[in-house]
């Protein structure tokens, strides 16, 4: 099958939609359509919008530094801190942008329409930009401490993402949803010699990852099993 679907994509980019094609193609007996169809969503699921996890310390400490950053900007911008004319200067020199230099020294020597042009597009929202973090630093700043919460109690936290495959888990995600798709049960434990197991390592060395099949599709049931076993409980509580 030659995939026309794919004509329009780097000859890479084709290349590798093709080769997960006529996979499907192989594997589910899919149309020439429709393992075009399957792989654009394999690839997405997969490899482009992939499984992803909350490294704890390292995700946890970014967001107090950027809560500690809005505290730093709101204080910095008060009036108590800085006088009205230096507040007014960084307004203006955010606003005017490239041009701020020559508008204080009264300098005409730029063309108006360039101006008007950047001070619509550009410069007006910059500034709507930062007065938007001083008015509604205490809003942003609650809005962290309540994704921190759900960070420190969230299935997909872990104390080190290092630790976990997680291209891996995301391709055989990707591949359990397109056997799915297909109209096929994806098996509860993987036999290597199972239609679903070759499946996979064909997928796998393809897009040449280093990772075991077998290991992957374990360590994709565990985070499967942990994300569902989260979601009964909140479930339950709230019955509850």
């Amino acid at each position: 099958m030659r995939f026309p679907q794919f004509d329009h994509l780097d000859k890479g980019e084709a290349e590798l939609y093709r080769a997960i094609a006529e996979i499907i193609s192989k594997h589910l007996k899919a149309s020439e359509k429709e393992a075009a169809s399957l792989a654009e969503g394999l690839i997405s699921h997969g490899l482009l919008n992939t499984y992803q996890v909350f490294g704890q310390a390292r995700d946890i400490a970014a967001m107090k530094r950027v809560r500690s950053a809005l505290i730093e900007v709101s204080r910095a911008m008060s009036e108590v801190s800085m006088g009205q004319r230096a507040q007014d200067t960084i307004h203006q020199s955010i606003t005017f942008g490239p041009f701020f230099d020559k508008m204080m020294a009264e300098d005409n020597s730029f063309s108006t329409d360039e101006f008007e042009a950047y001070l619509n597009k550009t410069g007006q929202q910059d500034l709507a930009a930062l007065t938007r973090i001083e008015t509604a630093a205490d809003r942003f700043r609650n809005a962290i401490d309540v994704a921190i919460r759900h960070v420190e109690e969230s299935p997909y936290t872990r104390q080190s993402e290092t630790r976990i495959n997680t291209q891996a888990i995301g391709l055989v995600s990707a591949s359990v949803f397109i056997w799915q798709i297909a109209g096929k049960r994806p098996p509860n434990t993987l036999n290597e010699s199972s239609p679903f197991a070759n499946f996979l390592a064909d997928i796998f060395e393809t897009l040449g990852l280093d990772a075991a099949p077998r290991a992957a599709f374990n360590a994709w049931k565990r985070e499967r099993d942990k994300v569902h076993t989260s979601h009964e409980k909140i479930a339950g509580s709230v019955h509850d």
